[in-house]
């Protein structure tokens, strides 16, 4: 019984966002978090896109294009906010945002 393309793009976004969480979980750098956090979004759009492909729904492409967009913002303002508390505080781990008084 042979699987369909779908199929496999669903199964290989539920690992990237499988993979994701786990990072999520063992990291506790700030930028690996945010790495984790994107390969979570990346594992989304899989299913989003591979979903729209198997029932034809354009709605869901363009979710995924939101999804997108909502990345890439979410990145440039982590990022902005990273670097502003590393140069202040030297704080590059999320243990170490909890210890300081802002």
């Amino acid at each position: 019984m042979a699987i369909c393309f779908h199929t496999k793009c669903a199964v290989v976004g539920v690992l990237l966002v499988a993979l994701g969480l786990v990072g999520c979980v063992r990291h506790r750098m700030l930028v690996s978090l945010l790495l984790c956090l994107e390969l979570m979004f990346a594992g989304a759009n899989v299913i989003l896109v591979s979903a729209g492909a198997a029932t034809g729904d354009p709605v869901l492409f363009n979710v995924a294009m939101l999804v997108l967009v909502i990345a890439a913002v979410e990145i440039a303002v982590a990022l902005g906010i990273f670097v502003a508390l590393q140069k202040r505080y030297r704080a590059g781990k999320a243990d170490e945002l909890m210890d300081l008084k802002l």
